[in-house]
């Protein structure tokens, strides 16, 4: 819409029942809502689909009783199964127990054979009660770090076995190990221009800790007083389902976000760019567009991290020995040749370390104040500070 690229829709609430109530998964398509063949029509349209999942079953089921009855759920010392510490009926999946492991992997090739999605995004696992014990007998204490990654290397897995082009998953934990997964996103960041900042540094820290592709959530997850609106979109209200992030913090964000290695907006209100305001919208809508122009950029940059493991999203540190440079934690390298540093603070105006050479600016006309080294950097709302290297 707008001119407004869209490449991936994905999909929290495809099963029956309220996922958004329960966070949990039961495997069961809603064909009320996502009739049979709903992905390929999506595709048809240009889309393609990516599906929710997450490793929790709800305890007052049949299917949780039965895989508790095989041993297939984290239990507790007295033999109960084991709940997240925050909700009391999410049964958690037991993945070293590899008979666990198979069934999980026998649902995601039936899910995916039946749904044909292009992608899956395999969200919460940091829940293991600290007091629960697992197949092999480690308490759960022991498991803490590790489950995310064995969720993500159990999917991964059943996955190669598919024919076909690979399928990316979009992950959310992860420790040691999770890098195995193709991308990780930081999280349900609050809508703040400090949590923007934030989400940048935990995207940095990611990508020096080995993880290829980082991604984050374009405007932010939620504001203020939103927790309670997911519940009550399935049960036919939307009251507070707005375009409710502050514009120029949607619109800043919405730049960075593009020029990020995995572009996403997602969030407990509208996070489309045509439901905000001018001249906001017109900046995150250019923005995207921009990014269609870096495309050989990236696609560099991630063969790189498939062959060499370097990072998409580069910290400077990685990529300067100048002292100086390893100062500007607030930037980074896309690839090789693109400089990125979003402005993280209302009024359109950032401080930036610029390496020798020279330096195209790829989106508006940035006010840049030097030629090298620490420079001030003023943006209108359709310029942001990113750089592209020139021989």
């Amino acid at each position: 819409a707008a001119d407004c690229p869209v490449d991936v829709i994905h999909v929290d609430a495809w099963m029956t029942g309220n996922v958004f109530r329960d966070f949990t998964t039961n495997w069961e398509v809603d064909r009320e809502r996502f009739p049979v063949g709903w992905t390929d029509r999506l595709r048809e349209d240009g889309a393609r689909v990516s599906m929710w999942l997450n490793p929790f079953v709800h305890a007052d089921t049949e299917l949780a009783a039965d895989l508790h009855s095989q041993g297939l759920l984290l239990r507790m010392p007295d033999g109960s199964p084991a709940s997240t510490c925050d909700r009391a009926y999410r049964n958690l999946v037991d993945f070293s127990n590899p008979a666990a492991v198979a069934w999980w992997q026998g649902q995601i090739l039936d899910l995916v054979a039946s749904e044909r999605p292009d992608a899956l995004k395999l969200d919460f696992a940091e829940e293991v009660p600290p007091d629960a014990v697992t197949h092999d007998g480690r308490p759960g204490l022991l498991l803490r770090n590790s489950y995310a990654t064995l969720y993500q290397q159990a999917t991964a897995a059943a996955l190669a076995t598919r024919d076909g082009p690979a399928m990316p998953l979009f992950c959310r934990s992860g420790s040691a190990g999770a890098q195995v997964a193709p991308c990780h996103w930081v999280g349900d960041t609050p809508s703040t221009w400090e949590a923007m900042a934030g989400a940048l540094a935990a995207c940095l820290s990611l990508s020096a800790s080995g993880f290829a592709l980082v991604a984050h959530d374009g405007g932010g997850f939620y504001t203020a007083g939103t927790s309670h609106i997911p519940a009550t979109l399935l049960d036919g209200g939307a009251a507070g389902y707005t375009a409710d992030v502050e514009p120029e913090l949607f619109g800043r964000w919405a730049q960075f976000a593009a020029f990020s290695p995995v572009t996403r907006f997602h969030g407990l209100g509208l996070r489309e760019p045509t439901a905000y305001p001018q001249p906001w919208r017109d900046a995150a809508i250019t923005a995207l567009q921009a990014r269609r122009g870096i495309v050989t950029h990236l696609r560099r940059a991630h063969e790189q991290a498939a062959t060499t493991g370097l990072p998409v999203m580069r910290p400077m540190a990685v990529m300067t020995d100048d002292p100086q440079g390893r100062l500007a934690h607030a930037q980074y390298m896309l690839g090789a040749d693109l400089l990125v540093a979003p402005i993280l603070r209302r009024g359109g105006a950032t401080r930036m370390w610029l390496p020798e050479g020279r330096w195209r600016p790829v989106l508006g006309r940035p006010e840049v104040s030097g030629d090298a080294g620490w420079v001030d950097v003023q943006c209108d709302p359709m310029s942001f500070p990113v750089f592209e290297r020139l021989p």
